[in-house]
């Protein structure tokens, strides 16, 4: 069984064989479907975007299904999803928004495991938890 991500708000499932789906919004306005890996760590879209992008562009991230904003109240920058695991346990997942950026937060309780070269970027907005690298 693989690991399920979910809509905070609605609560529907956004994940399946592997990937994770979204809408996503570039700062012009144009939208799309984006694929990425469900697998934390691993980064790059898994399809080609409609529209031309550079590393360091924001995207604004949506539920496909109830197209509510997937913004994380800690930091800006960053997208919050729900992750439930092999076991039922359930996450919060936070990432980059940021085009390029390889940066990945998943929280239990009061603990967060941070994945991504650039992880360190954004470790100070959960200071009130326990780092484990």
């Amino acid at each position: 069984m693989e690991q399920k991500y979910k809509c905070p708000e609605c609560g529907g499932v956004l994940s399946q064989n592997g990937n994770i789906v979204f809408l996503v919004e570039n700062e012009t306005k144009n939208r799309a479907l984006l694929q990425l890996s469900t697998r934390l760590g691993e980064y790059g879209p898994k399809n080609k975007l409609p529209f031309r992008f550079d590393v360091g562009d924001k995207f604004s991230f949506y539920c496909p299904l109830c197209q509510t904003s997937l913004d994380c109240d800690t930091h800006s920058d960053l997208v919050k999803v729900e992750m439930e695991d092999e076991s039922d346990h359930k996450y919060e997942v936070c990432f980059s928004r940021v085009a390029g950026e390889e940066s990945t937060y998943r929280i239990y309780g009061k603990k967060v495991e941070a994945y991504g070269e650039d992880a360190g970027k954004y470790t100070h907005v959960f200071k009130d938890l326990e780092l484990d690298k």
